[in-house]
C-alpha cells in the first residue's frame, strides 16, 4: 500500500481512525539533516501504524528506512551509511502526558496544535540516527598513515630540550 505521504498530519485524529501511512520522501526535501550529509540524494521508506494501545495511550509504530550518504571522518570520502528504524511514538500534547507513558515508547509532543509535518518527524528521526562519527569499516586510509614510526618520530621533534621550570630550580638552589 503505497501511496503518496501527507505533508501535515494530525496524529491523534489518525490514531483514533487506525489509518495507516505508507510511502517515500525525498533525502533532498529534509532541509535540516542535509548539513550531515555529503550528498542528498536518495528516498526514505516510511511506514507508521497509528492506534491506541490497551491502556488507551495514542501511539504511532514508525518504520523508516534509507541509505545515506555520509562523509567518512578518516578519509574524507562520502560512504553509504544504511538507517533502519524501527520504533514506536507515544502521542503527547502536554508534557505531563510524556510521564505516564510507557518506557518502551518514545515521545512525541506534538503540542497544542493539531497538524504537524510528516517530515519534520521523520528528519528527527533520521538525524538522531546518524552516528557520531562515521568511518568505513574497512581500513580506507593508506597503511603508511598507521605507520607508527611516523607518530614516534614526531613526538621526539616534539621533546622539548629543557624543562621551562629548569630556571625555578637555579633560583631554588640560590
Amino acid at each position: 500500500m503505497h501511496q503518496k505521504l501527507p505533508v501535515e498530519i494530525e496524529p491523534l485524529k489518525l490514531a483514533k481512525q487506525g489509518q495507516i501511512l505508507e510511502g517515500k520522501l525525498s533525502v533532498a526535501t529534509l532541509k535540516r539533516l542535509n548539513p550531515y550529509l555529503a550528498e542528498n540524494v536518495g528516498e526514505v521508506k516510511v511506514r507508521l501504524d497509528f492506534g491506541f494501545d490497551a491502556s488507551h495511550k495514542p501511539y504511532a509504530k514508525g518504520q523508516f528506512g534509507t541509505q545515506l550518504m555520509v562523509t567518512c571522518e578518516r578519509c574524507l570520502k562520502a560512504m553509504p551509511f544504511d538507517i533502519k528504524i524501527n520504533n514506536t511514538l507515544g502521542i503527547a500534547k502536554h508534557e505531563h502526558q510524556v510521564d505516564d507513558m510507557p518506557s518502551s515508547y518514545e515521545p512525541w509532543l506534538i503540542g497544542e496544535e493539531s497538524v504537524v509535518f510528516l517530515a519534520d518527524m521523520v528528519e528527527d528521526e533520521l538525524i538522531l540516527a546518524l552516528p557520531l562519527v562515521a568511518k568505513h569499516d574497512s581500513a580506507c586510509l593508506p597503511a603508511k598513515a598507521w605507520q607508527t614510526e611516523v607518530l614516534e618520530q614526531v613526538e621526539e621533534d616534539a621533546a622539548p630540550t629543557s624543562s621551562p621550570f629548569d630556571i625555578l630550580a637555579s633560583l631554588k638552589s640560590k
